[in-house]
């Protein structure tokens, strides 16, 4: 009887609602890579400019601090325990899937309906920020909107690699680092050995 509720204890340990959802977000961009497949190769195949790419990696890793230090917030390091399945397998393709979804798929279908680009974006531009106002309540929308325009050019001006790196590069150090008030930030005194050398 302990080694069955011990198994379930680590199963729902294991299955978090933040791991389901990022699971059928992969499921969800599989199916639809699978039967869009060949328009999504011409999509990245035209990737126009790997300078762009790097660039919006870079903006994406300085975004949230930026934001925090204008914020007067420090900026600190999880610790090693934020290494884990999430950030090496399900934060990543999470965050490919949501670009392939949300900046790909579900524009391309909307265009079925309204036969313009840019209602279609806003649309799904729309869900997107509505599907993350969980995350951070109503008063990160001003911040999601941002995060949203910024993956929209990225888009646009160097292809769907460019916003998937942004996405992947933004949410990584998010999962690594975390704000706290100045007040908060206490530092330790220096262990015994470090005050001999």
């Amino acid at each position: 009887m302990r080694d069955k509720s011990t198994a379930n204890r680590r199963l729902t340990t294991y299955i978090t609602p933040q791991r389901s959802y990022d699971g059928l977000t992969i499921i969800g961009a599989s199916i639809c890579c699978g039967a869009l497949s060949q328009e999504l190769f011409v999509e990245v195949s035209n990737s126009k400019n790997v300078f762009g790419i790097l660039f919006f990696f870079l903006l994406g890793v300085l975004l949230p601090p930026v934001l925090w230090k204008i914020k007067n917030k420090v900026i600190v390091f999880k610790g090693r325990y934020a290494v884990n399945v999430d950030s090496i397998v399900f934060l990543p393709l999470t965050a490919l899937s949501e670009e392939v979804i949300w900046r790909f798929i579900l524009p391309a279908l909307l265009m079925n309906l309204w036969e313009s680009i840019a209602i279609s974006i806003c649309v799904s531009s729309i869900g997107f920020i509505l599907l993350h106002i969980p995350l951070g309540g109503a008063k990160s929308t001003a911040y999601m909107s941002l995060f949203t325009l910024i993956t929209v050019i990225s888009y646009f001006a160097f292809g769907i690699l460019a916003a998937i790196a942004f996405h992947i590069s933004h949410n990584l150090f998010i999962h690594f680092f975390h704000p706290l008030k100045v007040k908060e930030f206490k530092t330790k005194p220096p262990v015994l050995s470090e005050t001999d050398w």
